[in-house]
């Protein structure tokens, strides 16, 4: 991939980022990866010479923040040379029509901070705008959005009770680390979810890392949802075209993943990342060690009458194998089954 004309390092950026999440690249394969076609595609000549330069010391965030450099004094030197250009044209013309053809310029080059017309150092934009050289100031407008934020934090804290006859929405998300979920209706928390990814998961490929966040938020939510429609959202597009083919077109993993969502009548959306505040959140935050969850499923139900259980439970008590088996139950099996008594060494290794 190479640069377009006119188009900016962040853009050019974003497209490769974007490239890759489509590869099964490893984290560090992929910022390999990055920073050689961001070398290779920079349209700018001697600084592709300077990044290459530094070898095998160069990361992905120095390359980055070396391209934006580059890009940025082009940029301001580019503004420079027009400026001083017609500057010293108009120097060896009288005095009131050099005037006259700064005035003109002025009118006709708008200004890259604001938009507007205006003359040089003149923009209201100017120290503002600029990180670079803005002097960081606490004004009482960041004061007033400050004090706002805290209250919109600290308001509406009390999780709200589930109702069954209002849509319901579980919004997903994965990280390189864990998984979050959080059970809404109409914008409202009902229930939080968190879950730190095993050696194994980690490993996962992004698609199926963000499934997996789908099945454990559906099964994790399993005494809500069951039964009633809901809408799993989640920042991961393909995931829609997904559910929509047929299981056996895809991966083996993503099909057993698939499976396990299929007892419940729900349908995925894409919601952008930046909205994606608190699943996002919970799957940074989540606990030190991965906890393999096992969902209560009943396998069988036979109705009975108290009598009856009675009486299996009298007859049961009389078997000559259960009550040793149950004893060694609730005491632990030993490493070896002959250590176990003959009559229950058929259990040992079940």
């Amino acid at each position: 991939m190479s640069q377009e004309v006119g188009e900016s390092v962040d853009n050019f950026i974003v497209r490769l980022r974007n490239k890759a999440d489509k590869c099964s690249f490893t984290l560090e394969n992929k910022d390999e990866r990055i920073s050689e076609q961001l070398i290779k595609g920079i349209h700018m000549t001697d600084e592709k010479k300077k990044l290459i330069s530094k070898g095998e010391a160069l990361t992905l965030t120095m390359a980055i923040e070396m391209a934006r450099s580059f890009e940025v004094s082009h940029k301001d030197l580019n503004e420079y040379m027009y400026y001083n250009n017609n500057t010293k044209a108009g120097s060896a013309m009288k005095t009131i029509e050099a005037v006259g053809m700064r005035r003109k310029m002025t009118r006709e080059q708008a200004c890259g901070r604001c938009g507007t017309h205006h003359s040089p150092r003149t923009c209201p934009a100017y120290k503002t705008v600029c990180q670079k050289y803005a002097e960081w100031q606490w004004t009482p407008t960041r004061e007033a959005a400050f004090k706002k934020l805290k209250d919109l934090i600290h308001e509406d804290l009390i999780l709200r009770y589930f109702n069954p006859n209002i849509p319901t929405i579980i919004e997903v998300d994965s990280s390189l680390h864990g998984l979050g979920a959080v059970l809404l209706q109409e914008n409202k928390p009902i229930a939080f979810a968190s879950k730190a990814l095993t050696d194994t998961e980690k490993r996962y490929a992004k698609i199926e890392r963000e499934l997996l966040a789908v099945v454990f938020g559906r099964e994790r939510f399993h005494t809500y949802i069951y039964g009633k429609p809901v809408t799993v959202k989640s920042d991961h597009n393909p995931l829609q075209h997904i559910q929509q083919k047929n299981i056996g077109s895809a991966p083996p993993r993503l099909q057993r993943m698939l499976v396990r969502i299929q007892p419940y009548d729900s349908t995925i959306e894409y919601k952008p990342g930046p909205e994606m505040t608190i699943a996002d959140y919970l799957s940074r935050v989540n606990p030190k060690a991965g906890e393999t969850i096992e969902p209560e499923a009943t396998v069988h139900a036979v109705t009975v009458t108290d009598e009856k259980f009675d009486e299996l439970r009298r007859e049961t008590k009389k078997d000559p194998e259960f009550g040793p088996l149950l004893e060694q139950i609730i005491m632990g099996w030993p490493e070896r089954s002959m250590q176990v008594q003959k009559s229950l060494r058929k259990y040992w290794s079940i």
